[in-house]
């Protein structure tokens, strides 16, 4: 019987062995580019607060002008800075590090 936490369909990471004298199954770069290690494809997540704080900074942004406006523009960059930094360091898998390197490019290249 499996227990409440056991999934029931095996994944890369639950055929792995547990002894050492057994191999470890290796996953292909296709399964690291759109699979987590639990071997679900993960594409798109919810929202994380900074992207959160990023979108509501740049909807107020665009009400406000001067100071305020500048003050909104950077908060928005700060955020969408900081969803691309935790994507490329801390993603789950590859697609998801190329889409933190992509959005760092974009909004610093946007910037200069």
């Amino acid at each position: 019987m499996l227990s409440k936490n056991k999934q029931l369909y095996m994944t890369v990471d639950d055929r792995q062995p547990e002894s050492p004298s057994v191999p470890k199954v290796k996953r292909s770069f296709w399964n690291r580019f759109w699979k987590n290690k639990q071997g679900k494809v993960i594409i798109w997540q919810f929202p994380n607060p900074p992207l959160y704080m990023w979108a509501f900074a740049t909807i107020i942004g665009h009400f406000m002008t001067g100071r305020p406006e500048q003050a909104a523009s950077l908060i928005a960059f700060g955020s969408l800075f900081t969803v691309g930094y935790l994507e490329l360091y801390r993603g789950v898998n590859y697609f998801r590090h190329l889409l933190g390197l992509v959005i760092l490019i974009v909004i610093i290249a946007n910037r200069l």
